[in-house]
């Protein structure tokens, strides 16, 4: 009997052995300056992990991938730097990014270093390469936040071309409007909630509903909340998020209502729990610097009944009918 346990078990042992040491995959990263070098190292289930001075930092703590996936970084400054999965094979339905620091010493080149993701004015843009008015301030705007145009990237590229060139050929009419944009390359913020909401120009929430023929989740919706523009959108296009399903103007009162209501409905994080809901969300909230807050289903029961009761209210509220799962 103990010989036949030890034929079964033995060969799994080996095959786990063999799969974790095909599979591992590492990639080495730079900062702009030269000052610090990551390595990303990729488990059998393309899990990453951050190796800073020989020592891991940072562990995905997901459950992995189906497929063989790639983490990019972008980095900030020569300390910090945005881990990024754009999930282009799913039109980043399941896009994540997280932010790293990593440790350093107490020196003046590190405190300038500190800002250095800073997005330009439109007033900063329009001066530093003389355009005329016939390029727009909001087209401005949304280059400069679509393409992490920093003080540093103005002195490297000719930033001022490349946005004329994309109005001349009308090669991106929706600048701005993209919601792969707002979700990515972003920074944690160290806000309150409370505090933050009020500076934000988005709340983005991307929510994975379950098939009606299966358990696991077939397809998203989505709800964007344009705080800027005062608008709210259902089922928005990922490259042009005005272009939506159901749409609705927001009045200031309205604004004033979500910046005190969302606060208390998200939040409460709690990792390694069974969501108490039938279907998936990720919140994004972000600011016109590329700063955010993050919130999941992986929270406490009590916040995810909160906020399924307060996106709903929302929903009949601006588009005058009950919301129904698609069947």
């Amino acid at each position: 009997m103990k010989r036949n346990i030890y034929k079964i078990i033995i060969p799994i042992l080996l095959a786990i052995a063999f799969m974790t040491a095909c599979n591992e995959r590492k990639e080495t990263f730079e900062s702009p300056k030269g000052t610090n070098k990551v390595t990303i190292s990729y488990d059998f289930a393309s899990r990453p992990s951050v190796i800073y001075g020989g020592e891991t930092i940072w562990k995905y703590e997901g459950s992995g991938f189906n497929e063989e996936v790639f983490f990019k970084v972008d980095w900030i400054s020569e300390n910090a730097f945005n881990l990024r999965y754009d999930d282009e094979t799913h039109n980043g339905k399941y896009a994540e990014i997280f932010y790293i620091e990593l440790e350093k010493e107490d020196t003046a080149e590190n405190e300038d270093d500190t800002n250095t993701f800073e997005l330009v004015s439109v007033e900063e843009f329009r001066d530093y390469y003389q355009l005329d008015n016939d390029i727009s301030d909001e087209d401005i705007e949304g280059f400069i936040f679509d393409y992490d145009v920093t003080r540093e990237r103005m002195g490297k590229y000719d930033m001022g071309k490349t946005l004329s060139d994309i109005i001349s050929t009308g090669e991106d009419p929706n600048l701005g409007y993209h919601l792969s944009r707002i979700r990515s390359n972003g920074q944690v913020s160290d806000k309150k909630i409370e505090d933050f909401i009020k500076e934000a120009n988005w709340i983005y929430i991307v929510f994975d509903l379950p098939s009606p023929q299966q358990d696991e989740f077939a397809y998203s919706e989505n709800m964007v909340i344009d705080l800027k523009n005062s608008m709210i959108y259902f089922n928005a296009n990922e490259e042009n998020y005005r272009d939506a399903e159901l749409s609705a103007q927001l009045s200031d009162e309205d604004i004033k209502n979500i910046y005190v209501e969302f606060p208390q409905n998200v939040g409460d994080y709690v990792a390694d729990i069974n969501p108490c809901l039938e279907y998936g969300y990720h919140i994004y909230v972000v600011d016109g610097n590329k700063n955010q807050l993050n919130y999941n289903e992986y929270t406490s029961d009590e916040k995810n009944k909160a906020f399924d009761s307060y996106w709903k209210k929302l929903y009949q509220q601006y588009f005058g009918k009950e919301y129904i799962f698609p069947q």
